[in-house]
């Protein structure tokens, strides 16, 4: 790339040092799109040393199925540009990732200064929040729909199968509900209501729990305690909603005549709780964001099963108010083994 005066001048313009101290990501380009300057945030949201962006074009940085984002860009390089230009645009990172940003442009002459603000993360909200408005409207539409035709004298083993509709759907509303409210308490940070109880008392009572739901499934559910056994410190209400989440997602994505596994083993300084399953499995990709708020495994298979995308993201908070950590270990259609990770008590054995 040709070298660029004002880059290598030791004096840079004021808009220079002002992108420079910008959190918010800016490019320089020229009168034919190739990059000048970026700032370290630029260099961060694309994945690319500086050197390597500095022999790029612009263009290099968007995603070719959007043709749009390349017409602004484009435009900006007319012969007369608009002195102001502000629209959605789509990119690639250097991995492939794709960007969504709000791409501000403007001319400070002889240069185009882009400033690029992701918005990834709230449009993937936006539309998992669009998902969960359709996702609530179905149970409603057949509750509404069944009440209709109870009006209508139903024969009786037609209303009670009506009723029996009627029934899971309100239990589906309220699970949705139930999600999204634990998501924004977990969100605001809920003080903690810290008691120390036996680990193993813990674990069989939420494998107690959902021994019923187990047997429905046709799953075989152990639940294996540690040795010895200890005190734990925790808030046992959010912990058994964190461990919930987990045993609720091993019932749900493991097939009949498969095995859930509750357990418990220490390190020297963490106390472990694992839920185990041989189902679904998550494929590699997924595995990363799979505690994302609302964030879905994309696969047939996985959104054929009713979910809100909250479940693990409330267990993340829930874990890390209590200071722990929580992975995930899974292989597509060989099961997940789900971790949660606690600091050690420092009366760790059982009295």
């Amino acid at each position: 790339m040709a070298a660029d005066s004002t880059r290598n001048s030791t004096q840079k313009p004021d808009y220079r040092r002002l992108l420079h101290r910008s959190p918010v990501a800016q490019i320089i380009y020229d009168g034919d799109g190739r990059i000048v300057d970026a700032n370290r945030a630029a260099l961060d949201l694309f994945g690319y040393a500086p050197d390597a962006l500095h022999r790029m074009a612009l263009r290099d940085l968007l995603d070719a199925a959007h043709h749009r984002t390349a017409a602004i860009i484009s435009a900006s390089l007319a012969d007369d540009p608009a002195p102001y230009v502000n629209a959605e645009s789509h990119y690639r990172h250097r991995d492939g990732t794709p960007i969504i940003a709000q791409t501000t442009l403007y001319t400070v002459a002889p240069h185009t200064v882009a400033m690029i603000a992701d918005i990834s993360a709230q449009k993937e909200r936006e539309a998992r929040l669009r998902e969960l408005a359709h996702d609530l409207n179905n149970p409603l539409t057949n509750i509404r729909s069944s009440v209709g035709l109870l009006r209508e004298d139903s024969p009786p083993e037609q209303s009670a199968e009506l009723l029996q509709t009627i029934e899971k759907s309100v239990n589906r509303a309220f699970e949705l509900i139930d999600h999204l409210l634990e998501a924004s308490l977990v969100a605001r940070g809920v003080a903690l209501d810290v008691t120390a109880v036996s680990l193993n008392d813990f674990l069989r009572g939420a494998a107690d729990d959902f021994a019923i739901l187990a047997g429905q499934a046709k799953l075989n559910l152990r639940c294996t305690p540690i040795q010895p056994d200890i005190t734990l410190p925790i808030d046992t209400v959010l912990m058994r909603q964190a461990v919930d989440n987990l045993l609720g997602n091993a019932i749900k994505y493991t097939p009949s005549g498969g095995a859930v596994h509750l357990s418990a083993f220490r390190t020297a300084d963490e106390v472990i709780i694992q839920v185990s399953d041989d189902g679904l499995g998550i494929p590699p990709h997924d595995i990363e964001r799979i505690f994302n708020r609302f964030y879905r495994v994309d696969s047939a298979q996985h959104l054929a099963i009713d979910g809100s995308g909250l479940g693990l993201s409330i267990v993340r908070g829930i874990i890390e108010q209590h200071g722990g950590r929580v992975w995930v270990e899974s292989e597509p259609d060989a099961g997940s083994s789900f971790f949660i990770a606690l600091p050690t008590p420092d009366d760790s054995p059982l009295k």
